[in-house]
């Protein structure tokens, strides 16, 4: 059946009437669609991280020993500037096989491990509030907190995993391994997260390192990039501070 010419001309117009009618309307919720979108990205851009690939100075001397001392194995990737916290920087070592983060802990005052540092073995869930995740780091989510400065006088930190041990602990240094599930860091027992580390379902080879060097705190942590990947403990440790 063939609708008449007029009759299909008709309804071209009223829906070209229709279209003509509601067009301001489309167009003032796109424009306050398009505004309320870009308040949403505007506040957040304080909060995100800025990746850069010049080195911090502050991690110069460690660069360069450790690569005298492993052939030159350690490569820079990149280091996370933040507005609101200190920058996280990334490496890996021995061929890509391994990924470490380093992040320099700006404290309220002087911290010994002995005193200041308490672990929990125990299993903790990401908290509300996270403000951006790392891609990854190696074989781990890694998220952390940008939207807090906290300078801290007390670590609380939680580990849930397999073969989870603290190899040692005195005032100046820190070292855990586990094949791990999760890692919570904070700086009030049961306050707000500031690191937070996570597998994807499968235990993951992880070492954790606390330094104090020269006034300043470290937290060193390295993982293997492929969860089939083999990580002895002590890695880390050999490296940084043999």
């Amino acid at each position: 059946m063939k609708w008449p010419r007029k009759f299909l001309i008709i309804i071209l117009i009223i829906a070209a009437i229709v279209y003509v009618a509601h067009l301001p309307f489309v167009n003032n919720y796109m424009d306050k669609l398009s505004a309320r979108t870009n308040v949403e990205i505007h506040a957040n851009d304080k909060f995100m991280a800025k990746p850069s690939h010049i080195l911090p100075g502050y991690l110069f001397n460690f660069y360069e020993t450790l690569n005298k001392k492993n052939n030159n194995a350690l490569k820079y990737d990149e280091t996370l500037i933040f507005n609101y916290r200190k920058p996280i920087s990334k490496f890996t070592i021995y061929k890509d096989k391994y990924a470490i983060a380093v992040y320099s802990i700006d404290t309220a005052s002087k911290i010994s491990f002995k005193k200041d540092l308490k672990e929990e073995y125990i299993a903790s869930d990401r908290a509300n509030g996270i403000g951006f995740a790392i891609n990854n780091l190696g074989a781990l989510e890694f998220y952390f907190n940008s939207k807090i400065n906290i300078k801290p006088s007390a670590l609380f930190l939680k580990i849930s995993g397999e073969q989870t041990q603290l190899y040692i602990k005195t005032d100046t240094i820190a070292y855990y391994y586990s094949k791990m599930e999760d890692l919570s860091l904070e700086y009030a027992n049961n306050g707000p997260q500031d690191i937070y580390l996570s597998d994807y379902g499968l235990p993951i080879p992880t070492e954790i390192l606390f330094l104090n060097r020269k006034g300043s705190l470290f937290l060193f942590i390295m993982t293997v990039k492929n969860y089939k990947t083999e990580m002895n403990p002590k890695m880390l440790y050999d490296l940084v501070v043999n």
